[in-house]
């Protein structure tokens, strides 16, 4: 007989700044290697991120990716950061990476899904953390792609059908922004805490 999995309930803790330089150098570490894994893991096939296999040049594109996260965050820890200036971060971060990588990247291209998988994912750990402002957006994922792409009409639509790794113009990307917005205007939340639900709801269930 199999044995049911044992879930783990969450906990709450203080939401406090963490002082101590070792530990929070520890945290902005862990931050980013969850930040990159979570945006370059992708099971799309027809869309990877990488056109090749050469492990060096791999490891200079996330190194880049690092950096510009990184740098990117100094806007956001000065105060809170509006639609348009997020927006202008997200389009730059895919121009840069595409920029500076494009050898190795998939059609030359580090796609705006995969770009604003990686800020808007990194700025949710940074609010969870209590070092930035709530952020103006969410990560567009398979969660949230599964929430909002749940009616009837969704299913002659040509962009609803794509993947978060298939996105490939801000226009698009908006678009789910857009649907995302409604859903949470629905309970009353903004969109950081709408998608924070979501994808606790969907964790908890798995």
């Amino acid at each position: 007989m199999s044995r049911k999995k044992k879930r783990i309930a969450p906990i709450t803790v203080p939401n406090k700044l963490v002082e101590d330089p070792l530990l929070n150098l520890f945290l902005e570490r862990e931050t980013l290697m969850l930040t990159i894994n979570g945006a370059l893991n992708t099971r799309n096939r027809n869309y990877p991120i990488y056109c090749n296999t050469d492990k060096k040049k791999r490891d200079e594109f996330r190194e880049s990716l690092r950096g510009q996260l990184n740098l990117k965050l100094e806007e956001y820890l000065a105060g809170e950061v509006q639609d348009d200036r997020h927006i202008a971060n997200i389009k730059n971060l895919s121009y840069t990476l595409s920029r500076h990588h494009h050898e190795i990247l998939f059609k030359g291209k580090f796609r705006i899904g995969t770009a604003q998988k990686a800020l808007n994912l990194y700025l949710k750990y940074g609010w969870a953390r209590g070092i930035i402002p709530e952020p103006p957006h969410c990560p567009i994922d398979s969660i949230v792609l599964k929430e909002i792409n749940k009616y009837p009409s969704d299913a002659r639509c040509e962009i609803c059908r794509k993947t978060w790794t298939e996105i490939d113009t801000i226009e698009e990307y908006l678009h789910f922004i857009d649907k995302a917005r409604i859903e949470a205007n629905k309970k009353g939340q903004t969109l950081a805490r709408w998608e924070l639900g979501i994808w606790q709801t969907a964790t908890f269930k798995s």
